[in-house]
């Protein structure tokens, strides 16, 4: 079954001259932990998901195809 996932586009916000920094992508140096704002009860209109992602950006992986 194939989906058709549309194009996520970036949007910039801040309109600030450019930041000059150097970027090194590594898989150790970046580690988020998301904690909900409320306790499910499990049952209702969501979906919850624990993501280990390495390489990958979060654009890529929202692009993916599972």
């Amino acid at each position: 079954m194939e989906q058709n996932i549309p194009d996520i586009k970036r949007v910039f916000i801040q309109n600030h001259k450019k930041i000059d920094f150097t970027f090194t992508q590594n898989k150790y140096d970046f580690i988020v932990e998301e904690i909900p704002s409320r306790i499910f009860n499990g049952s209702g209109n969501y979906l919850i998901l624990k993501i280990k992602k390495e390489w990958l950006s979060t654009w890529d992986l929202l692009s993916q195809q599972f």
